[in-house]
């Protein structure tokens, strides 16, 4: 956090006026009552003379100051307090004496207190009545929440460039400079080419002087590290490896490199492996000071980049123009589902045929950290790489409120929306979010409860185990995302167990001749007649019913089943596959 600067503290002098008023001030009674009154509260209370001797100081006072000072009663306030000479403190107290005006402001203190004070100075005829209250928590909380905004604004960024990259060099360069400082001291990637050698492609320091040595060391090691080195173990196994920077240089042969290495000191490193569907493309290498410990955090997202990273690369040695890396790029940023209690989850995503093969579309299923599933569906506007970088944004942004808060679906909704209106992302979005809580008494008696709201998307449909359809609401909920922060509207409908819910984006039902009525009718009549289908074989029959698996437009489709949780995980619904930190069964009240 920032602290309060500091200059050599000056003689104590009296302010200028009536001579008469730099007497002292005997504390009165009403004064003593005041200042006991503040300690109950908490609150530092203390009086300041004209000659800034301080007369009295109460419990609290001497407590929150006891490190720095010692007793404050009798002493000279900046004897007491050297760090706040020639800070806001000093022109604030002197500025409320001069005009006889209150002042409120908050104000660091520096070792020994570390603290962050809030202080309302009161100026009166014998010289400053001050008030100030410990709000280093506050303050840290705001800190916390500004670091955690910056975290999803620098995964968005990423998302984006790496979804519409035409230049994937530029883009492997724009990927290191987002990471220095903000999240490491310095970073090198490197890959390995379709001929097996491997390059370092990119390199960034904070440090200036740093950052030439660690270019010159980057060309140098491809043809010099070992494969007993780190590097060289993660290019191996695909596994992350810690390491130092001595230990680094050490591996080394005796020459440039290692010259070239031996700067950056008693630093450590963390390599991550660039992978793709199993096999390892390069390395991502992240260097700290070695008094520098990245945020547990801060280190999923690493590790989250370098695999996002080895996604495109692996989709780009794939592709053969940028119709079809744009589509691969989307592909990519819908991943696989969890696979939860007795629940089984299944997406599909189907692009424009004549199109440009990329667009906004996206579903989404995860975990919340209280065991809870959530699914999304969106839809961004637009057919182009635009729509798809903000749909990548939109989406990493509500699965990071939703996983970070474990809030219900309209708070997911009002959180992205403020997130959008406060990063200032463009363009208009639909979305369902779905949420399925269910209580212990509740699994006893076999239902669960979906709450979901919408932003402007298609109701759920459900296929009860009856083979009933529902659409809940019918209709198409609340303002789209993108226009104003407002509150969403949140609804419940009880599921038995045995239920299927469908999430979809319109390029499903909706045709060029035709209207939305008759669109949806045919969509429960497709739905109705494949009731009985495996959950795959629904998703898939309904594209083949559709549009024929060639749609106009892209499609987005993700449904659940929730299998009777009285017996054990059905076959076809695979291994139960959640993250470790969340519980095997939901803890929702």
């Amino acid at each position: 956090m920032p602290r309060s600067p500091g200059r050599p503290r000056p003689q104590a002098t009296l302010i200028a006026g009536d001579p008469l008023l730099a007497a002292l001030v005997t504390p009165t009674a009403e004064l003593l009552a005041v200042a006991a009154a503040m300690d109950d509260l908490g609150v530092g209370a203390a009086t300041i003379d004209r000659h800034w001797r301080i007369v009295h100081a109460n419990r609290t006072a001497e407590a929150i100051t006891a490190a720095a000072s010692g007793s404050l009663t009798g002493r000279d306030h900046w004897e007491a307090f050297p760090s706040a000479v020639g800070t806001v403190m000093e022109r604030e107290y002197r500025q409320a004496v001069d005009t006889c005006r209150p002042a409120l402001f908050q104000v660091y203190y520096p070792a020994p207190l570390e603290v962050w004070v809030e202080i309302r100075a009161l100026p009166h005829e014998g010289g400053l009545r001050v008030y100030f209250t410990d709000v280093t928590a506050q303050v840290q909380a705001r800190h916390d929440a500004a670091q955690a905004r910056e975290r999803l604004e620098l995964v968005a960024g990423i998302n984006a460039d790496l979804l519409t990259t035409s230049d994937l060099p530029a883009s492997i360069a724009g990927v290191v400079t987002a990471l220095v400082p903000r999240l490491s001291d310095g970073a090198i990637i490197s890959l390995i080419d379709t001929d097996g050698q491997r390059r370092d492609l990119a390199t960034a320091h904070r440090d200036p002087h740093l950052a030439i040595a660690l270019q010159h060391y980057a060309r140098l090691r491809p043809h010099t590290v070992p494969t007993t080195a780190p590097l060289g173990q993660v290019m191996r196994t695909g596994k992350a490896v810690r390491s130092s920077a001595a230990r680094i240089a050490d591996a080394l042969t005796p020459g440039p490199a290692q010259d070239s290495l031996r700067p950056l000191g008693d630093s450590w490193s963390l390599h991550l492996p660039i992978a793709d569907a199993g096999t390892v493309l390069g390395a991502l290498t992240l260097l700290f000071a070695a008094d520098r410990a990245p945020h547990p955090v801060d280190e999923l997202i690493l590790t989250e980049i370098a695999t996002r990273f080895g996604t495109v690369l692996g989709t780009a040695r794939r592709v053969d123009n940028q119709a079809q890396l744009a589509e691969a790029l989307q592909r990519s940023l819908l991943t696989a589902p969890p696979e939860p209690d007795h629940g089984q989850i299944v997406a599909r995503y189907l692009p424009a045929a004549q199109a440009a093969r990329v667009g906004g579309d996206w579903y989404d299923a995860f975990l919340q950290p209280s065991g809870t599933t959530m699914l999304v569906i969106g839809d961004v506007a637009g057919h182009d790489t635009a729509a798809a970088a903000t749909m990548g944004q939109l989406r990493g942004l509500l699965r990071g409120i939703a996983t970070y808060s474990d809030a219900g679906p309209a708070e997911v909704l009002r959180g992205l929306d403020a997130s959008l209106e406060v990063l200032m992302i463009t363009g208009l979005a639909t979305a369902t979010v779905l949420r399925f809580e269910q209580t212990e008494h509740e699994r006893t008696q076999g239902v669960t409860r979906m709450v979901w709201a919408s932003a402007g998307h298609p109701a759920p449909l459900v296929l009860h185990a009856d083979g009933r359809i529902e659409q809940p609401g019918h209709r198409r909920g609340d303002l789209l995302l993108g226009i104003q922060p407002t509150l969403r509207t949140e609804h419940t409908t009880v599921l038995d167990r045995g239920a299927t819910v469908l999430l979809y984006t319109d390029g499903l039902i909706e045709q060029r001749r035709s209207d939305l009525d008759t669109d949806t009718a045919r969509l429960l009549t497709a739905l109705a007649q494949r009731r009985a289908d495996s959950l795959d074989d629904l998703l898939d029959g309904l594209l083949h019913d559709l549009v024929d698996d060639q749609p106009e437009d892209d499609i987005a489709l993700i449904a659940i089943r929730l299998h009777d949780q009285h017996g054990p995980r059905p076959p076809e619904a695979g291994p139960q596959r959640i993250p470790d930190s969340v519980p095997d069964e939901p803890d929702t009240p």
